[in-house]
C-alpha cells in the first residue's frame, strides 16, 4: 500500500482483517490442538490480514476486534478474562496481533535498512524535519508503536527504550531487540489492566518469571495457569458480582469465596496447602496481581543492573602482554557465560591466552546488556586479533567455538558473514580479518572442556593444557566483578529467585484447589481450554424433502478419507464431489450412492 500524502488509504488492509471471519469459524471447527491454533494465528491470519502493515496506519479499534474474534475462536473467552492478557501471556507473543505488529515494524525497517542503503538517510531527514505530523509511511508508523511502548527515536538509527538506554536498532543483536521488544509490549499490557483491582500493583510483567517453567507443565495446567492469568473470575466472590445464582459464599464455612480464603483459610483445600504453607504466612507482603492471577510485576531492581551493565568497558584492546617469540604466535581465545539458563540475569566473560609464550594477552567482560556465549566468543576473537594486528604478527587462532571457527574460515575466504545475531561484532571481526596479511591468519577448532588424562599424545596434551589455560581465564574473569555490578546483580537475582519460589508455591496450590474441584459431586469453577476435543461424529437420518448437502456435516471429506485409508485420497475426494453434484440434480440417484458415502442402512453416518 503506497499513498502520497495526509490522507489514510488502508482500505485493503481493513478489508482484509474483515475477511478474516469465516476464517475463525474454520479455527473453532478445527480439530487441531489449542497450540497448534495459537501458531496458526500469526504464520496464517495475521500473516494474511496485517500484511504491509510496517508502512500503513490502521486504528487500534480492528486489532481489538482481531483480538476478541480470535478469543472467541479459541474458546477461550469466560467471563472477566482480557483477551489481550490472554494472547499476550500465551507463550506466543505473536499471537496478540498488536505485538505481532510492533515486530513487523521494527523487524522489517531494520532489515530494509541494512539491505539498502538509501532508507537511513531518508530516515534522518523524516526526524530532521518532523513537526508531530504523523504521515502514512515507516517513518510515522515507527513512531506511533515506540510511543505506544514508551520508546522514542533518537539520531537515526539510534533508539531509546523505555529504561532510557540508548541501541543502534541496525546494529544491536537480534534476540536483544526482541528481549526488550517483549519486555516493553507486557509493560504496555500491564498499563492496560492496571484499573482493575486485582492488578492494581500490576507495575509490568516481568518476562523472565513469566515464561519460567513452561516446558514443564502439563497440557491441561498450563491452560489452567492461562486462565489464571488472562485476569478470568474463578472464584464464587468475583462470579457472583456478575451470576445472580451465586451468592459468593463459600459452601463451607459461610464466608466470601475469595482467592485468600482459598488458598489460606478454607479446610476442604488444607491437602493442597500443607506442603506450601509458607507462601500463606507471605500473602500479606506479596503483590496482589502475584497472588490473585499469577501474573509477576517487573523486577524494581532490573533497571540498575542494566545501568551497571552498559557501563561495562570495552577491553578488546587493552593488552597485558606483548612479548612474541619468532614465529606464528598460537592464541587460545574463550568464553564464559554464567547463569545462561535465565538470559535475564547471565554475565559473560572472555579471555585470550598466548601458548607460545605463556603470557595472558588479554581479558574482559562483554559489555552492554546482550549477555550471551556467543559475544563472549566473539569478543576473545576480537582481542586475539587485535593483538596480532597491533604485534604485526602472523596468528593461529584456536578457539572451540565451531561458530566462530567457521565465520572466520569464511571471512578468510572471502564469503560475506550475513548474522543477524550479533552484527556488530561480526562487522569488527570482517574488518580485522580484511586487515591481515594474505597467509598470516590461521583458525583452529579445538574440542572444549577435555580431560587432560585422555590425551594420547604430545601435541594433545598442549591443546588441552592451553585451552584450559583460556577457559580459566576467562571464567575468573567473569567472577572478577566490580562491586556496584556484583552488588546490583544480587538484589536481582535475589529478587527473581524469591518471587519465582513464591510464583511456584502459589500456582501449586491453586492446582491442587483445581485437582480437588474436579473431584465428582464438586463444583470446579476453574474453567479451562485445554484444546478442543475432536466433536463426535454427528447422527443423523436421511429425509427426502432434505437437502443431501444441507444435511452433510461440515467434516464430511476428513470422514470419509478417515473410513476408507486404503483408498487413495484423490479417488475418495472425486466420489465425494460427485455425490454433491448428483445430489443437486433431479431425479432419483441416491440408495446404491449413498453407502459410498459412508450411510448404512439405518441412515447413520459412520466413519
Amino acid at each position: 500500500i503506497i499513498s502520497f500524502g495526509r490522507a489514510t488509504r488502508n482500505s485493503d488492509l481493513v478489508r482484509r482483517c474483515q475477511a478474516l471471519t469465516p476464517w475463525f469459524g474454520r479455527l473453532k471447527r478445527s480439530p487441531c490442538t489449542f497450540r497448534d491454533k495459537l501458531r496458526a494465528l500469526p504464520a496464517k491470519f495475521w500473516a494474511y490480514a496485517l500484511h504491509g502493515i510496517a508502512g500503513c496506519p490502521l486504528a487500534e479499534t480492528h486489532l481489538a476486534s482481531l483480538r476478541a474474534q480470535a478469543v472467541r475462536a479459541l474458546r477461550c473467552n469466560t467471563a472477566g478474562s482480557s483477551s489481550m492478557l490472554r494472547l499476550s501471556t500465551c507463550g506466543t507473543m505473536e499471537a496478540d496481533p498488536g505485538f505481532y505488529q510492533l515486530w513487523c515494524v521494527l523487524r522489517d525497517l531494520r532489515r530494509l535498512a541494512i539491505k539498502d542503503d538509501k532508507v537511513l538517510p531518508l530516515w534522518t531527514a523524516f526526524m530532521s524535519s518532523f513537526q508531530g505530523q504523523l504521515l502514512p509511511g515507516p517513518f510515522s508508523k515507527l513512531l506511533q508503536v515506540l510511543g505506544q511502548i514508551g520508546w522514542r527515536v533518537a539520531m537515526p538509527p539510534c533508539i531509546v527504550d523505555h529504561d532510557g538506554f540508548e541501541h543502534n536498532l541496525l546494529q544491536m543483536p537480534l534476540p536483544l531487540l526482541r528481549q526488550l521488544c517483549e519486555q516493553a509490549w507486557l509493560n504496555y499490557v500491564a498499563s492496560r489492566h492496571r484499573h482493575r483491582s486485582a492488578m492494581c500493583d500490576l507495575n509490568g510483567i516481568d518476562r523472565s518469571l513469566l515464561e519460567a517453567d513452561a516446558g514443564r507443565l502439563t497440557a491441561l495446567d498450563q491452560a489452567r495457569l492461562a486462565a489464571l492469568r488472562s485476569g478470568a473470575f474463578m472464584f464464587g466472590a468475583s462470579l457472583s458480582k456478575f451470576d445472580a445464582t451465586n451468592d459468593g459464599l463459600c459452601p463451607s464455612c459461610g464466608v466470601p469465596d475469595t482467592s485468600e480464603h482459598r488458598v489460606c483459610q478454607c479446610p476442604r483445600f488444607a491437602a493442597a496447602r500443607s506442603p506450601l504453607a509458607w507462601v500463606c504466612a507471605e500473602w500479606p507482603h506479596l503483590p496482589v496481581c502475584l497472588r490473585t492471577h499469577l501474573l509477576p510485576p517487573c523486577n524494581p531492581h532490573m533497571h540498575a543492573l542494566h545501568a551497571q551493565l552498559s557501563l561495562l568497558p570495552d577491553r578488546t584492546a587493552q593488552f597485558v602482554g606483548t612479548r612474541c617469540t619468532d614465529g606464528p604466535q598460537h592464541v587460545f581465545s574463550d568464553g564464559s557465560c554464567l547463569l545462561a539458563a535465565t538470559p535475564a540475569f547471565a554475565l559473560a566473560a572472555w579471555g585470550c591466552v598466548n601458548a607460545s609464550t605463556g603470557e595472558i594477552l588479554a581479558c574482559g567482560p562483554v559489555p552492554g546488556l546482550a549477555q550471551t556465549a556467543p559475544r563472549a566468543e566473539l569478543c576473545g576473537a576480537i582481542a586475539s586479533l587485535k593483538w596480532g594486528l597491533k604485534a604485526e604478527v602472523s596468528l593461529t587462532l584456536w578457539t572451540d567455538s565451531t561458530m566462530v571457527g567457521r565465520g572466520i574460515r569464511r571471512l578468510l575466504d572471502g564469503i560475506e558473514v550475513h548474522a543477524s545475531d550479533n552484527p556488530d561484532l561480526w562487522q569488527l571481526l570482517a574488518e580485522l580479518v580484511a586487515e591481515f596479511p594474505a597467509g598470516h591468519l590461521m583458525v583452529q577448532h579445538v574440542p572444549s572442556h577435555l580431560d587432560p588424562a585422555r590425551g594420547t599424545s604430545p601435541f594433545e596434551d598442549w591443546l588441552i593444557e592451553w585451552n584450559g589455560y583460556a577457559d580459566t581465564v576467562a571464567g575468573l574473569t567473569n567472577l572478577n566483578r566490580p562491586e556496584a555490578l556484583r552488588l546490583a546483580h544480587e538484589r536481582a537475582f535475589g529478587w527473581h529467585s524469591h518471587t519465582l519460589a513464591a510464583l511456584r508455591a502459589l500456582r501449586g496450590i491453586y492446582f491442587g484447589i483445581a485437582d480437588a474441584t474436579s473431584l465428582p459431586n464438586c463444583a470446579n469453577t476453574l474453567e479451562v481450554e485445554l484444546e478442543e476435543p475432536e466433536p463426535p461424529l454427528q447422527v443423523m437420518t436421511v429425509d427426502s424433502t432434505t437437502s443431501f448437502v444441507d444435511e452433510l456435516p461440515v467434516s464430511w471429506r476428513q470422514i470419509i478419507q478417515d473410513g476408507c485409508p486404503d483408498l487413495p485420497s484423490s479417488f475418495l475426494k472425486h466420489l465425494g464431489d460427485f455425490l454433491v453434484t448428483q445430489s443437486q440434480a433431479d431425479g432419483p440417484w441416491g440408495t446404491p450412492l449413498l453407502a459410498g458415502a459412508g450411510l448404512h442402512d439405518s441412515g447413520h453416518w459412520c466413519s
